[in-house]
């Protein structure tokens, strides 16, 4: 977080496009630890039938801060300029990391009483480390790229929206740039109600006694097919008002299945692996959705339409779906 937040306010300071390429690749790997290092500690923490909630709020945040920072960033922006936006930025996250370092604790600094021994119903001595063979081999495993495939479906959809939605909002609906700020932070909330639905559905299940593992799967398939139709839609919206709408769906039903895939992790992998198999998942994922902001550009030149750009984004979120179908099958040891 304090990495990233420098490289963030460093921004502030550039002088050259080349310069700006270099500290967003450093955002990027500053960013790198959040979700596998979150995912680790809400496994800590949380036992298996609540983590679906927990992991719904911690994975709410990301996009909470999609919704929030449109309209907050173009006032900034528009008041100061973009300068002294990032130097803010990169002030704040520090602040915020400082924090996170100076209260989080692992659980093995901790003397528990027996009630909380019976709630965590786990060891708190720390565990072996994994060994380099044990880690390469998690590769060999066919859940591992099932994961890291229909996972991509998640992450393409996410970063086409994150990448392209104001850009989407002013070439083809019509939006100022003030606007567009305030417009965008809508489909990013109803992503935030996606992720808490998801966590409050799954964990409602896992206490009457649903296979964790089955529900997981069907929350992603659901909500990645239902993501592709709500982009499917945004392509024949008739207005603003609608285009926002199947938006707002689309990122709704993608993000309560991404946080179902988070909990996949958890529930099919064993504690000693869950890191390691969520930053695989992360990374292979990552690398896929890298193209989506480039697909869409390059579609956005050749057309001047967002149009073909959203159905491919509508295909890929189906493969993903199919892959968590066909593919994610037996647990990771």
């Amino acid at each position: 977080m304090i990495f990233w937040s420098l490289m963030q306010g460093l921004t502030g300071m550039v002088n050259s496009f080349s310069h700006f390429i270099l500290l967003r690749i450093g955002l990027g790997i500053g960013e790198a630890p959040f979700m596998p290092a979150g995912v680790k500690s809400i496994t800590d923490w949380y036992v298996q039938k609540e983590r679906g909630t927990a992991l719904g709020i911690f994975n709410s945040s990301t996009v909470i801060g999609q919704a929030i920072a449109p309209p907050i960033l173009v006032t900034m922006q528009i008041l100061w300029g973009w300068r002294t936006m990032f130097a803010i930025i990169g002030v704040l996250g520090i602040l915020v990391g400082i924090c996170w370092y100076a209260w989080y604790r692992n659980r093995a600094q901790f003397a528990f009483q027996p009630d909380e021994r019976a709630y965590l119903s786990a060891p708190v001595t720390p565990r072996p480390t994994l060994r380099f063979g044990e880690w390469s081999a998690l590769f060999k495993r066919r859940t591992t790229w099932g994961m890291i495939l229909g996972f991509s479906g998640v992450n393409y959809t996410g970063w086409l929206y994150i990448a392209w939605l104001p850009g989407y909002l002013q070439a083809q609906q019509g939006f100022s740039l003030a606007k567009t700020g305030w417009v965008s932070a809508i489909p990013f909330l109803a992503a935030a109600v996606g992720m808490w639905v998801n966590g409050l559905v799954v964990d409602t299940l896992a206490k009457k006694g649903y296979d964790l593992a089955k529900t997981r799967k069907t929350a992603i398939v659901v909500g990645l097919l239902l993501s592709a139709l709500g982009t499917l839609l945004v392509v024949q919206s008739s207005s603003p008002a609608e285009a926002v709408t199947f938006i707002s769906l689309a990122l709704f039903c993608v993000h309560f299945a991404g946080t179902s895939a988070w909990g996949l992790v958890q529930v099919m992998v064993s504690e000693s692996k869950v890191a390691s198999v969520a930053a695989i998942q992360n990374f292979g994922s990552f690398v896929f959705a890298s193209f989506a902001p480039i697909v869409t550009g390059w579609i956005v030149d050749k057309t001047h339409s967002f149009n073909l750009a959203l159905v491919v984004a509508a295909c890929v979120t189906f493969v993903g779906a199919m892959c968590y179908l066909f593919i994610v099958k037996h647990r990771i040891d």
